[in-house]
Formats: C-alpha cells, sequence, structure tokens
C-alpha cells in the first residue's frame, strides 16, 4: 500500500534523530493536527498500520546501513570510552552518545516500575468515580465513552 504525503513525512520523522521513535512528536512535524492527546492517538494508529510499520523498518535499515552504525561498532566504541574515562576519569558527553546511538539500534530496554500504594486505591463506588474521571475528559472524549458505554447497556448522568 502507498503511503500518504503525511504518512511520509510521519515515518521520515519517527526515525530522525530529533524525535527519536516519539510517535506523537512525529504526528506533530508531519502536519497532522489536533490536540496532544489527539496526536498521541494518531501516532499511535499510524504505527499499528503494517505498511506504516514495514516503511518505518526499511527506513531505519536504510540510516543505520548509511550510518556505519553496528551494535559491533557501539559496542567497541562503549569499550574505547570506558578504557579511556577509567584512565583520565571522565568523557561523559562521548558516553552519552555511544548510549544514544545504542538506543537508536534498540540494544538497551528501560524499564519503569510502577508502584501503587493502598493510599491510591478507590474506595468510591464504580459509578462515582467514572463520573469523576467523566469531568476530565475532553468534549469528544466525553462523548465517545458515552457511546461505548450506551453501545454497552451502561447509562451515565
Amino acid at each position: 500500500m502507498k503511503l500518504t504525503t503525511k504518512q511520509r513525512k510521519f515515518v521520515e520523522w519517527y526515525v530522525h534523530p530529533e524525535v527519536a521513535g516519539n510517535a506523537t512528536e512525529a504526528a506533530v512535524k508531519a502536519g497532522y493536527g489536533g490536540t496532544r492527546r489527539t496526536l498521541s492517538r494518531t501516532g499511535a494508529a499510524l504505527l499499528k498500520k503494517a505498511h506504516i510499520a514495514e516503511a518505518i523498518e526499511a527506513k531505519a535499515r536504510e540510516i543505520t546501513a548509511a550510518s556505519d552504525i553496528s551494535i559491533e561498532s557501539v559496542l567497541r566504541g562503549v569499550k574505547r570510552v570506558l578504557d579511556m574515562a577509567t584512565e583520565k576519569e571522565q568523557l561523559p558527553s562521548a558516553l552519552k552518545a555511544l548510549e544514544m546511538q545504542g538506543k537508536y539500534l534498540a540494544m538497551w530496554t528501560e524499564r519503569i516500575e510502577h508502584v501503587r500504594s493502598l493510599e491510591d486505591v478507590s474506595t468510591e463506588e464504580p459509578e462515582d468515580e467514572l463520573t469523576r474521571v467523566m469531568e476530565r475528559l475532553e468534549p469528544e472524549d466525553k462523548q465517545r465513552l458515552k457511546l461505548a458505554l450506551t453501545a454497552e447497556g451502561t447509562t451515565l448522568q
């Protein structure tokens, strides 16, 4: 399937170092409009499309091949920097650059731990909690949620 002009721009921005895999930012740079929430959803939806995912993979391979960056070269560089850093006790900027290259190649995975305490657990009735959440939604999102709940046989006041 052929990419539209905006989709092609999204792919180019998604692999661009300035955006570094941020779908929301890539959607902004590609010219998609809307709120940050809408742009986030747009970026996520674009990534789910097979032809766009394939284009991103192809573009990333093309950039990697053209830049002579490989896992081996990054690891060799890290080893050199670590040796020099050990000897001179410096070079944090060089190590950061290599870290970013490795991140671009998806060599490392960031892990985020989510912790909840008992104080975070709601004691509200589900309907009250849902109403409270609805108050914070944007109007178009409220309407979508109401339609989805109505389709399931649930109504809100």
